[in-house]
């Protein structure tokens, strides 16, 4: 649980990704990157114990494959899906979308029944 609230920390960096900031927003620009990226190792980790403790060891290499295989696609769709809106609709209402995406499923997961009765092992 606290792996998947700490992703929440990855929409800042999304959302200050505006191509029309100045000097003066360099520094939180650039300290939210090392922020957001502390927070996905911290849920990698918890994503990691959590498929280690509750997928049967026979299963494990084949949960984290179809894992992969996932996000590989996920990210060049979205890298797809993102260009030509950005194109249309501006950078930065596209960046500010992406960031309330980011928060709404992270908020989502974290609200699942599911998620709640994981216990420690």
């Amino acid at each position: 649980m606290i792996g998947e609230l700490g992703a929440e920390v990855r929409q800042p960096p999304v959302a200050q990704l505006d191509p029309g900031a100045g000097a003066e927003d360099a520094a939180p620009a650039g300290a939210t990157p090392a922020l957001g990226g502390f927070a996905i190792e911290l849920f990698a980790i918890a994503w990691d114990q959590s498929l280690q403790a509750h997928v049967p060891r026979d299963a494990l290499s084949r949960v984290y494959s179809y894992d992969m295989v996932g996000s590989f696609i996920a990210v060049p769709l979205g890298e797809v899906a993102v260009g030509p809106l950005a194109h249309t609709s501006g950078t930065v209402p596209v960046l500010l979308g992406c960031a309330a995406i980011i928060v709404v499923v992270t908020a989502a997961a974290a609200c699942s029944r599911s998620v709640w009765r994981i216990r420690a092992t």
